[in-house]
C-alpha cells in the first residue's frame, strides 16, 4: 500500500499515513496549564513563539504567497473533497512558500460559469478554477502557451491525450489543462438480462437498428401482470448525452463546424430525433415519465436491474459500485449510425485566471494538481470515475484494474470517435442549447411532432446566435 507523507500547507504539522486513511483534519495545539507546572508552560510557550516568529515575519513582509484554488464541480462528493484536500495538503508540504486557499464549486454546473463572471467584475476571481469555454472566449483565462513551452518536457505535457487539450484550446493557444480527467458516453448493459432473453452481448458491429432490435426483446414483463419489469433501454433522451451519439453519428448536429449557422432542422437531426421519439412511444422500449418507479433516479433503476442498457455518462460507475448487489454488468461502444460512430466527449479542466497576482506560482499549483500523482491519488481515493487524461495513469493498472467493468478500455477506445458539444463553447451557446431542448421537450411527451419542433428551435436559436456573432463582430472592431 502507498504510503504519502501528509503536511499541513503551513509545515506546522507532518506525519505518514496511508491514502486510505487519511482525512482532512485542523491542526491545533491544546497547551493546558497547572499551577504547579506553570513555569514550564510559560518557558515552553516562549520557545514556541521564537520558533514561530520567523513564519510570521514571512507573511507580513509578504514573501509567502496565497492562491485560492476553486475545485471543479465534479469533485464536489465526499470523496472529491477529500481528495483535493489531500492534494492540496501535499502541494503545500513540497511548496511552503505558497498557501493554498482550498474553496468548493457550486454542484449546478450552470452556476459557475455566473459566478465566476461576478468575482471577475469584483476583482475577487480565484486564482485556480474549474475552465469554462465561455470565459476563455471573453479572455478572462491565462494563456498557458508561453509556461508549457517552457516546461514541457518537466511536465509530460505529451502524456496528455489530444484530445482532452480540445475543449480549453482557443485558437491554438492552451487555456487549460484537464486536470479531474475525461468524460465519455458509452453503452452500459445488464448481462444477467442479456443472458435470460439469449441475447449476444453488445459490441462494435451493433447499429441502432440492432440496439433499437435488441431493446424489443429485452423488454420485459416477467409475471404478466400488464407492468414492464425490466425495460429494453435508458437514454437521456432531453440532453446531449443521450441526443448527441445517435444525432451526430446520422449526420446532424445543433450548430456547424465553425459556430455561425444553426443546423437543428436539417434530415440527420430530424432522423435521430424521431428514433428517439420511437423508443418511447413506438416501441415501448424505454419508460415514459410517468411509468418509472415513483422517486427512483434512473442512475438507481438501472443498478437495481430495471433496465437491460443504458446509454449513459462513466459517472454511471460511481452509483453501480455503490450498490453492491450480484447484478453482473459491463460496458461497450455506443451503436454507430448511417454517417459512423459518435459520442459526447467532455473534460474537467482547470484554468488559471488573467487577473491572478501570482502567475507562476498558480502555475505550479496547476502542474501538479494535473500531474500524473494528483489523478492516480484521485483514482486511489474514489474521487474520479472518469477516464484519466494522461495516457500514463489511463493506460495504468491503476485505472485497468478497477472492475467491474471487465473492459474500461472501451472509455478510452471510445476518443476515436468522440466530439465536443459545440453549444458549450460560449455564453450564448448555453442558450441555444436550451432553446432547442424546450421544443424537444414537446416531442418527446408526444405532443408535438419532431419536424414541428426543429423548425420552431431553429427560430429561436437563430435568433440567438445572430445577436452573439453581432456581439462578436463589435468587439472585434474597437480600438
Amino acid at each position: 500500500m502507498n504510503v504519502f507523507e501528509l503536511g499541513h500547507p503551513h509545515g506546522a504539522d507532518r506525519r505518514c499515513c496511508r491514502l486510505s486513511d487519511w482525512r482532512p483534519q485542523r491542526w491545533v495545539m491544546r497547551v493546558r496549564f497547572h499551577p504547579k507546572a506553570m513555569m514550564p508552560a510559560v518557558a515552553l510557550l516562549m520557545l514556541f513563539a521564537t520558533l514561530l516568529i520567523p513564519d510570521c515575519t514571512k507573511r507580513e513582509s509578504g514573501e509567502r504567497v496565497v492562491l485560492k484554488y476553486r475545485a471543479g464541480h465534479s469533485m464536489a462528493t465526499l470523496n472529491g473533497r477529500r481528495s483535493e484536500l489531500f492534494l492540496v495538503n501535499e502541494f503545500g508540504r513540497l511548496h511552503p512558500d505558497i498557501e493554498v486557499i482550498y474553496e468548493v464549486s457550486p454542484a449546478n454546473v450552470e452556476e459557475i460559469g455566473g459566478k465566476l463572471l461576478v468575482e471577475f467584475a469584483t476583482g475577487d476571481a480565484p486564482d485556480v478554477s474549474e475552465s469554462v469555454r465561455a470565459l476563455i472566449d471573453k479572455g478572462l483565462a491565462l494563456n498557458l502557451t508561453p509556461f508549457i513551452a517552457r516546461d514541457r518536457q518537466e511536465m509530460g505535457f505529451d502524456d496528455f491525450y489530444k484530445l482532452s487539450l480540445e475543449f480549453s484550446t482557443l485558437r491554438g493557444d492552451v487555456y487549460g489543462l484537464p486536470a479531474y480527467g475525461m468524460l465519455v458516453v458509452v453503452l452500459f448493459y445488464n448481462k444477467d438480462v442479456f443472458e435470460e432473453v439469449g441475447v449476444a452481448y453488445p459490441d462494435e458491429s451493433w447499429t441502432w437498428n440492432t440496439f433499437v432490435n435488441a431493446a424489443k426483446k429485452l423488454t420485459l414483463d416477467r409475471n404478466g401482470d400488464g407492468h414492464t419489469d425490466v425495460y429494453g433501454c435508458n437514454m437521456f433522451i432531453n440532453s446531449v448525452s443521450g441526443q448527441g451519439p445517435v444525432m451526430w453519428s446520422y449526420g446532424g448536429d445543433y450548430l456547424n463546424d465553425d459556430l455561425t449557422k444553426v443546423t437543428v432542422n436539417s434530415p440527420g437531426c430530424i432522423k435521430a430525433f424521431q428514433l428517439l421519439h420511437d423508443l418511447r412511444w413506438k416501441y415501448n422500449v424505454l419508460p415514459r415519465l410517468s411509468e418509472g418507479r415513483e422517486g427512483t433516479p434512473a442512475v438507481m433503476m438501472f443498478s437495481s436491474g430495471a433496465f437491460a442498457m443504458d446509454v449513459n455518462h462513466a459517472h454511471l460507475i460511481r452509483f453501480l459500485r455503490s450498490a453492491g448487489g450480484n447484478m453482473r454488468w459491463d460496458v461497450a461502444p455506443v451503436p454507430k449510425g448511417p454517417k459512423g460512430r459518435a459520442t459526447r466527449f467532455a473534460t474537467f479542466d482547470l484554468s488559471i485566471s488573467n487577473t491572478t497576482k501570482h502567475p507562476e506560482e498558480a502555475w505550479k499549483l496547476l502542474k501538479f494538481l494535473s500531474s500524473p500523482f494528483a489523478m492516480r491519488t484521485r483514482l486511489k481515493m474514489g474521487a474520479a470515475d472518469y477516464t484519466p487524461s494522461r495516457r500514463s495513469v489511463a493506460q495504468s493498472p491503476d485505472y485497468l484494474s478497477i472492475n467491474p467493468p471487465d473492459h474500461p478500455e472501451v472509455f478510452i477506445r471510445a476518443l476515436d470517435y468522440a466530439r465536443l458539444d459545440k453549444c458549450g463553447f460560449f455564453i450564448e451557446g448555453g442558450e441555444i442549447y436550451r432553446a432547442i431542448q424546450t421544443q424537444l421537450d414537446l416531442v418527446w411527451l408526444n405532443k408535438t411532432s419532431v419536424e414541428e419542433a426543429v423548425r420552431l428551435a431553429e427560430a429561436d436559436a437563430v435568433e440567438i446566435l445572430d445577436r452573439y456573432l453581432a456581439g462578436k463582430q463589435q468587439a472585434s472592431q474597437q480600438p
